[in-house]
């Protein structure tokens, strides 16, 4: 349990690594309005970007975590699978439609 909120601690590190580039976007915001200047779009939208980035990072970890605790209670032996099935696409689901073929008999 303990290597489960240890990744919980991370997801929440990676939500919080999103502040990053949109703080970014704000102080170049308030220093365009206070020397009554235009923002550069293209930085804008770089940092915009990077936001993100780190925003479907955190979604990712955050869902494979998800669907590792759901498998832990299910049979820890195939708690593995959900890191496995990350990239996936899985439609709503909790886990994509090729999961149950991955299940060892």
């Amino acid at each position: 349990m303990k290597g489960l909120d240890h990744a919980w601690k991370r997801c929440h590190d990676k939500l919080l690594d999103i502040l990053v580039p949109i703080t970014k976007i704000v102080e170049l915001a308030v220093q365009a309005k206070e020397s009554n200047s235009q923002l550069d779009p293209g930085t804008v939208l770089e940092w915009a970007q990077r936001a993100m980035c780190l925003l479907g990072n955190a979604n990712c970890s955050m869902s494979s975590e998800h669907r590792k605790a759901f498998l832990m209670r299910i049979d820890p032996k195939v708690a593995e699978l959900a890191s496995t099935k990350a990239g996936t696409l899985v439609n709503r689901l909790l886990f994509g439609d090729t999961f149950v073929k991955d299940l060892p008999p």
